[in-house]
């Protein structure tokens, strides 16, 4: 039904694109663009879905990346701050403990 639309804007001598419903209902990007000398009009269209899916999967895959580098990177600096932080604790103990 709306691809008719595009068909009779393209008839007419328009040319363009928009973001609309396709005859099935689904949200398409239409361009369409008229023929002059074959006195005809062509209408290529896309679904959202499939120009949104590559997007999609590489956010999916970064966020994975970001995930497993974050848990990485915690788990690699842990051994390093413990002994540390237990070392700061000693120092601190026996600095209280020289003042009373």
């Amino acid at each position: 039904m709306v691809t008719l639309n595009y068909i009779k804007r393209a008839l007419i001598g328009q040319s363009g694109t928009v973001i609309g419903l396709d005859y099935q209902g689904i949200k398409v990007l239409a361009a369409y663009e008229p023929v002059a000398v074959l006195n005809l009009g062509i209408v290529a269209k896309i679904s959202l879905a499939e120009i949104r899916t590559p997007f999609i999967q590489a956010f999916l895959i970064v966020l994975i990346i970001s995930f497993i580098t974050i848990v990485a990177g915690t788990v690699l600096f842990l051994p390093l701050v413990i002994p540390l932080s237990e070392k700061l604790k000693k120092m601190q103990n026996a600095f209280v403990q020289s003042l009373n």
